[in-house]
């Protein structure tokens, strides 16, 4: 088959499409793939040897002088919605036009489109030309009557019910006006519902998330379904490991990692307040750390015996050799770390990334949440000497990580689209 893929966002909702563009190739389809990056990484050589088309489209980055201003913004902002809001009009609707334009391409030179959860773009162009469609949700957010949206308290399944109803409509009555108005100027009716009509598709939706987080629920319809993690080997844009890493790692008892990923702009001011935030909890914990962080070396700082700073580095061979991960609480690390048998200590920037750091606790290997805009070197040290000390959460992640590197999430997607569509 022809299969074309399409995804917007930063490197955790690029990567996951290209581990399962790479798939979908070698199980011998012609694949496409159309990708928006809102951070600045050129993607066109992450799999040179697959065969894949890649195509970056109109990719948006905000200019320099008014990131400094959106991220405090982004980070200071305590509702959700109006977080998700901005979100959209910065980074979202500036180039709106223009991949629509790309997804209504995709639609007509493929058998069947595969889009991000959150790309509307390809949902209505599919809709409106025709073209089978496969949602593949990067977090379990689809509603089940068997629990509550995370975050909310157990009280049965009739709570679970009005929780979900209620996150529902909440959405509804902020986000979907504006996916409307793309449907309704090509000639479409408004959605109905955002999650089962726009976010999710009737004919297959994946779930690209680990079953030791999200367990198949019962009352799902078929359509549903968790097929694992997304995952792949370094691309080249995630760097390799230098022989100075080589001998920090060697040298002495394994260090914390410390990144933010995609939530750390290249702005020096804030890049010079987060390598301060975390040189100073690594010094109160009295741990070593590799500080990963892209304009270091601008911020007149070195690496010692204690601290190794890193541009960028290839997570799934550097974290199995950590003790602990501090880091955003973003899908693709928070599952990274997972699969590495380590523990997280996440500091969430936005409310999707309270949501995974809100499971990691509950799975027990990770302490309590912090929020970027109130978190202190002297709290993140406490968490992680909390980690460093308790054998339990590092029994946990080891026991997950075994059931994890048995499971083949690109594998089982594969034969999910190959069942449904062939």
């Amino acid at each position: 088959m022809k299969i074309g893929i399409q995804t917007w966002g930063s490197h955790g909702d690029i990567r996951p499409f290209i581990a399962l563009a790479e798939g979908l190739q070698t199980a011998g389809h012609q694949v496409t793939l159309y990708m928006t990056s809102v951070v600045d990484v050129d993607y066109s050589t992450s799999i040179p040897d697959s065969g894949v088309h890649i195509v970056q489209i109109a990719s948006y980055i905000l200019p320099s002088a008014s990131q400094i201003t959106k991220y405090y913004q982004f980070i200071n902002e305590k509702n959700p919605l109006k977080q998700a809001k901005l979100l959209f009009s910065e980074f979202f609707l500036p180039i709106e036009n223009e991949m629509y334009e790309a997804s209504v391409k995709l639609c007509q030179i493929n058998d069947i489109v595969i889009g991000h959860t959150i790309h509307y773009t390809l949902q209505t162009a599919a809709e409106k030309t025709k073209t089978p469609y496969v949602s593949v949700m990067l977090a379990h957010i689809f509603p089940t009557t068997n629990q509550p949206p995370v975050g909310f308290p157990r009280i049965g399944k009739w709570g679970n019910i009005f929780f979900w109803w209620l996150i529902r409509t909440i959405l509804n009555k902020s986000l979907k006006p504006t996916i409307d108005m793309l449907r309704i100027k090509h000639g479409l009716e408004v959605a109905k519902d955002l999650l089962t009509d726009v976010w999710s598709s009737g004919k297959l939706t994946l779930i690209a998330v680990s079953p030791e987080i999200c367990k198949q629920q019962d009352d799902w319809p078929k359509n549903i379904q968790v097929c694992g993690f997304l995952n792949m080997e370094n691309t080249p844009n995630e760097g390799s490991i230098s022989v100075q890493l080589e001998h920090f790692l060697d040298e002495a008892d394994p260090p914390i990692y410390m990144n933010f990923g995609s939530m750390i702009p290249p702005i020096l001011q804030i890049q010079k307040e987060t390598i301060q935030l975390f040189e100073d909890a690594s010094k109160l914990s009295n741990c070593r750390a590799i500080i990963q962080m892209p304009l270091w070396e601008q911020c007149q700082v070195k690496s010692s015996k204690k601290i190794h700073y890193v541009t960028y580095a290839p997570h799934h061979l550097i974290f199995p050799r950590c003790k602990a991960v501090v880091h955003h609480g973003g899908a693709g690390t928070t599952q990274t770390t997972m699969l590495a048998g380590i523990p997280s200590i996440p500091i969430a920037h936005i409310k999707e990334q309270e949501f995974w750091g809100l499971e990691l606790k509950r799975l027990n290997i990770a302490p309590s949440l912090l929020i970027r805009r109130k978190v202190t070197p002297r709290k993140l040290a406490e968490r992680i000497s909390t980690v460093i000390n308790s054998p339990i959460m590092q029994e946990n992640a080891q026991k997950i990580a075994q059931f994890m590197k048995v499971e083949k999430g690109v594998s089982k997607a594969v034969e999910l689209i190959n069942r449904k569509f062939n």
